[in-house]
């Protein structure tokens, strides 16, 4: 035992029962390569990775360690092996952090937003990309290999001694060593390009990067060493110090001895120990020239030796399995060490250092008169940004400066078995004189379909420039595209720095997804929708599907696996749109309407276009996609669960077995390898449910989006009040985004929730119901039925106010039996005095009782309701009509 102390200037804690070794602390700079203080990261084997910046405490302060000091504490799902602080990113400069897992390597960036305060930074930790790897790891080695410049490059050694390589992002080759039984310490050095190992017979091996390249190519090829040192015992560990450009000394940790190489193979001297060795870290002072070895005892001890001179020794806080020497806050030569049980300390030798900060200067008195004009001017400047003209005259202003124009192709390529759309987008500057800066073109498409690029970066825009995307169906079936729309945003900086943004639409040929079909005669869902202007051929609506050889007022698409029927009525006004899937439904309404309006504009109608649909709200169809998804989401979720629970008894194992591997004497496993095997196949098995488990919810939210779409057609086709479509829409969006922590069904059942109680006159806020979290789907179907209920009920109470007399539902069997009596021209007329009508009553919901008052309107019992929806969705179903009467609607 010594009888000088390191002096304790640091430390801190890293958890509980979390398990350290050697190579979980690396002390280097993250972020901007001109960084000069370091930092600290540990990384545990339970999987925590955490990053500390010691601060430098006031004069009056002692040092300590504040809870700001811990930048980053974040949980990773495997545990982590080693450590190392690189340039892994192409094309870029800032240092990453390379992460060693068991069957992966992964790169991570540190992100810090300043902030005003101390404790107003953020930090994350970002994770950027991932190597999987066949073989588990055991060593992770980075440099500069190949004698590149401005990149490191990765070797992972794994436990059969096999070694792969990566260059940033891509695999290069592997390679197994020779004379292999165990893993064992593994460097790089730069200077002479070359790897250096200690192998199983106890020889330091030097092999060439290049003959490793080479030998990987051609497997019979043996691979040999450049020169190998047998040193008769196991090494510990093995370091590097440079002493010029050609000159470079090799440091081996054996167990009973240190060995200093030199570069070519042959030994510089050698030192024997009275005492075991646990880690050691070597380094060259700046002054002196001179290369220092600080070593850790197993009795705590820190010996600073000199060749073969020992120059220093005192007694540590800590017995450590890791040492470093850094640079912190300005004070050089800070020895940071780490124990097997996570206790982190930063310490020096010598005599107290200065810890003395100059003060801040005496800021001058504040004139309270100066800094309320300030703030009266700063306040008027917010007023006027966020003034409504303001926006516009920006808007205008960026229109000034830039046109944007899209441009879809309307002929679809065939790529593989899908269809391909590209879209144009041309940037037309106004002014080359002020270039615009980072200028980012970004298309926004909604799933099923995809952009690929979904965003293009221009850095400098002068002149007119052109990007293009091809849109395309991805891994799904074409009847869940609910929309074929494509928002364009560009967002730009001028050359003044003012950031601008401009938005833009197109619509996509409705060829991407459908194709012409024979159009069937029998439909389960059939969709009926009245106009006020003559029936228009469908062959001129739609000129592209013109090849079925329908008719003209009969037409069919293939939509994915679904058939679609468009029919236009003989003697009335009426167009059905009918399908035996309520998917494609949305996308077909929407599409006639859409070219219906395109129409009556081009054809100079007397009268505005107005669509009303008198078909009943398919709530029947809605509420299985519900369902459906909710209970794909309880199984993912359950999944996920037992995969975690998995992952804890994994990781646990892999602990326990570390710890028996690390002893010096052979232990017996006690069936810890099978239980590994085992665990590890229920792990995969797991994995692949789950993965197949996300694909039925991925198709979950396809279907459950369709049919949500669909009633918002039918909705804005009613003379529901536009305020309460618009709300309802914004409550129960067709765009389904599931998370871990809240689903499509949470926030849509809330939403509801709070329209329900506004419309019944309690306050949303205070109301006890407003924030129930959704039980069952029992709850989501009656809330959504409720607030259908009530928005229905003000269209009656309106249509009576107004002194209309109510219209029965007349249904289709009806009509078609009194066809043959009536003439052509009665039944014309009847036709348009009955569609005059119906424009004035809404049959969404039929059998509603009615109500005075809006309390009244909100059913508590729907099951009235449903069940008209069943008689009716019966009915229509059970009609068997020939051809001409199917013409006929």
């Amino acid at each position: 035992m010594s009888l000088f102390k390191a002096r304790e200037w640091w430390g801190t804690s890293c958890g509980q029962d979390e398990g350290f070794d050697q190579a979980s602390l690396c002390v280097s700079a993250l972020g901007n390569s001109g960084n000069e203080t370091a930092m600290i990261i540990v990384g545990s084997h339970a999987g925590v990775v955490r990053v500390f910046c010691p601060s430098l405490p006031s004069a009056a302060e002692a040092p300590s360690y504040k809870p700001s000091d811990l930048l980053i504490e974040t949980n990773l799902p495997n545990p982590v092996l080693h450590l190392h602080v690189g340039r892994f990113i192409s094309g870029s400069q800032q240092y990453h952090l390379a992460v060693l897992h068991p069957r992966s390597v992964a790169i991570y960036s540190l992100v810090i937003r300043g902030g005003n305060t101390d404790h107003g930074e953020q930090s994350a930790l970002v994770f950027v990309y991932e190597h999987q790897l066949k073989r588990t790891a055991y060593s992770l080695v980075v440099g500069s290999f190949g004698g590149v410049r401005g990149r490191d490059f990765l070797c992972v050694q794994s436990l059969d001694g096999t070694l792969s390589f990566y260059e940033q992002e891509s695999f290069v080759f592997s390679r197994q060593l020779p004379n292999f039984l165990l893993p064992g310490p593994l460097i790089f050095i730069p200077s002479t390009d070359a790897f250096v190992t200690c192998n199983s017979h106890f020889q330091i091996d030097s092999y060439r990067y290049q003959a490793l390249a080479e030998t990987s190519d051609d497997v019979n090829k043996q691979l040999t060493s450049e020169w190998s040192l047998n040193i008769g015992e196991s090494a510990l560990d093995i370091s590097c110090v440079a002493h010029s450009a050609s000159e470079v000394d090799i440091l081996v940790l054996g167990e009973h001895n240190l060995f200093c190489l030199r570069d070519h193979g042959t030994l510089k001297y050698m030192r024997r120990f009275e005492f075991h060795p646990r880690c050691f870290h070597a380094y060259r002072t700046a002054s002196e020239g001179l290369l220092l070895v600080l070593m850790a005892t197993d009795t705590g001890t820190l010996l600073v030796q000199n060749n073969t001179t020992l120059k220093w020794s005192a007694q540590l806080p800590i017995s450590p399995v890791a040492i470093s020497r850094a640079s912190l806050q300005g004070m050089d030569g800070v020895i940071v060490l780490l124990s097997e049980t996570g206790d982190l300390q930063c310490c020096y030798l010598g005599t107290e250092p200065s810890l003395f900060v100059a003060p801040a200067i005496e800021p001058k008195p504040i004139d309270y008169q100066e800094a309320e004009k300030e703030l009266n001017y700063l306040g008027t400047v917010i007023r006027a940004f966020n003034d409504s003209s303001s926006v516009l005259m920006a808007n205008t202003a960026a229109e000034r400066e830039l046109s944007v124009t899209v441009k879809a192709g309307q002929h679809p390529e065939s790529r593989g078995e899908s269809e391909v759309c590209y879209v144009t987008v041309n940037l037309s500057p106004h002014s080359a004189h002020a270039p615009l800066t980072k200028v980012q073109v970004t298309l926004v498409v909604q799933t099923p379909l995809g952009a690929d690029p979904s965003s293009h970066t221009i850095p400098s825009l002068s002149e007119a420039y052109q990007v293009a995307s091809y849109i395309m169906v991805k891994n799904a079936d074409p009847q869940f595209v609910w929309s074929l729309e494509v928002s364009v945003i560009v967002s730009y900086m001028t050359a003044s720095g003012i950031p601008r943004l401009l938005h833009s639409n197109c619509q996509l040929p409705l060829r991407l997804v459908a194709h012409p079909s024979s159009p069937a005669k029998e439909a389960d869902i059939k969709l009926t929708l009245n106009t006020n202007i003559p029936v228009v051929n469908l062959v001129e609506l739609f000129p592209e599907f013109n090849s079925s050889g329908a008719g003209s007022n009969i037409l069919g698409f293939s939509v994915g696996s679904a058939v679609v029927t468009l029919i236009a009525a003989k003697m009335s006004t009426r167009y059905r749109v009918q399908s035996d899937h309520v998917f494609p439904l949305a996308l077909l309404v929407k599409q006639l309407v859409s070219r219906l309006g395109h129409f009556s504009k081009t054809s100079d109608q007397q009268i505005p276009l107005k669509v009303v649909s008198s078909t009943p709200l398919p709530l029947e169809n809605l509420f299985p996609c519900i369902e459906n998804h909710m209970k794909c989401r309880k199984n993912v979720s359950d999944l996920k669960d037992e995969l975690g629970q998995l992952s804890v008894q994994f990781r646990a194992i892999e602990r326990r077995l570390l710890t028996k591997m690390k002893d010096k004497k052979p232990v017996p496993l006690n069936q810890l390898d099978t239980l590994l095997y085992a665990t590890q196949n229920e792990i995969i098995n797991c994995s692949r449910k789950l993965d197949q488990t996300f694909k039925e919810l991925e198709k979950s939210q396809y279907s459950l989006a369709c049919a949500t779409e669909l009633i918002h057609t039918l909705l804005r086709l009613s003379e529901a009040p536009p305020l309460e479509v618009k709300s309802f829409y914004s409550a129960m969006s067709p765009i389904v985004t599931d998370s871990d922590d809240l689903s499509w069904e949470d926030a849509t059942y809330a939403a509801l929730q709070f329209i329900l109680n506004a419309n019944q006159k309690r306050d949303p806020l205070t109301s006890k119901t407003a924030n129930e979290p959704l039980v069952d789907f029992v709850s989501m179907k009656k809330i959504i039925t409720s607030v259908l209920a009530f928005m229905t009920a003000e269209v009656h109470s309106s249509s009576d106010g107004e002194g209309r007399k109510p219209i029965s539902p007349i249904h289709e069997t009806e009509e078609i039996e009194e066809e043959p009596t009536v003439p052509a021209g009665s039944r014309l007329a009847e036709n348009r005095v009955l569609s005059a009508n119906l424009s004035h009553r809404n049959r969404l919901l039929p059998g509603r009782p009615k109500a005075s008052s809006v309390a009244e309107t909100i059913p508590e019992d729907t099951s009235h309701i449903e069940t008209n929806l069943a008689k009716l969705s019966l009915a229509s179903s059970n009609q068997k009509k020939s051809e001409d009467e199917i013409l006929w609607i």
